[in-house]
């Protein structure tokens, strides 16, 4: 009788306290037809900006990238840097007026690890004096066996044209702008990689 009065009194000055008190049903009771039943999962597919988070540090001659995402371990992720003509301004680049040259001067590839944390990534910049685009494709048909599937699934809703060795393939890109080392954005600056603007 002691514990009984203990755990009402105890529960009697949590709430009163202002404590919050929720009782949760078991996975077994939410099954056999409990009345409080688990909330559905969430089906729907992630948008873009869910899937891939990712960030690039500039500090030349150093591009990092780096970024978090709710895809499976396993997935590879395609880095290219490509570089844009050497009379594209500033402006026109980051307008999105001018497209940067189809050949990459980089490539590189980014594995996601088991909690979702995209692999560090390094690239050497070749030149402080050109801008460039450097891309972080998600495409479905460059993925391992193990993880197409989830993949494919991952990226109908966004998938959009995107160009990897030349190529075109299905897929979606993420993108960040270094320009000229004396413009902005050229040299010490973090940026969004950002998906292209429809």
């Amino acid at each position: 009788m002691k514990y009984v009065t203990l755990i009402v009194a105890t529960t009697a000055v949590m709430l009163l306290s202002g404590c919050r008190v929720t009782f949760t049903p078991t996975v077994q009771e939410a099954s056999a037809g409990n009345e409080m039943a688990a909330a559905p999962e969430d089906t729907q597919v992630p948008d873009r900006s869910e899937l891939i988070a990712a960030t690039m540090q500039v500090d030349n001659p150093k591009v990092i990238l780096r970024g978090q995402t709710s895809l499976p371990p396993g997935t590879v992720l395609n880095v290219e840097m490509k570089p844009y003509a050497k009379e594209d301004s500033f402006e026109q680049i980051e307008a999105g007026q001018v497209e940067p040259n189809a050949k990459p001067v980089l490539t590189s590839e980014a594995v996601i690890g088991d909690n979702g944390e995209m692999e560090l990534t390094v690239l050497r910049r070749p030149d402080n004096e050109s801008s460039y685009r450097v891309d972080l494709m998600l495409i479905p048909d460059n993925q391992p066996e193990a993880v197409q599937s989830d993949v494919e699934e991952a990226v109908t809703e966004g998938s959009a044209p995107v160009f990897f060795n030349g190529e075109e393939s299905r897929g979606l890109r993420f993108s960040a702008i270094i320009s000229e080392e004396e413009e902005w954005y050229g040299n010490h600056f973090t940026s969004d990689m950002k998906p292209p603007a429809n």
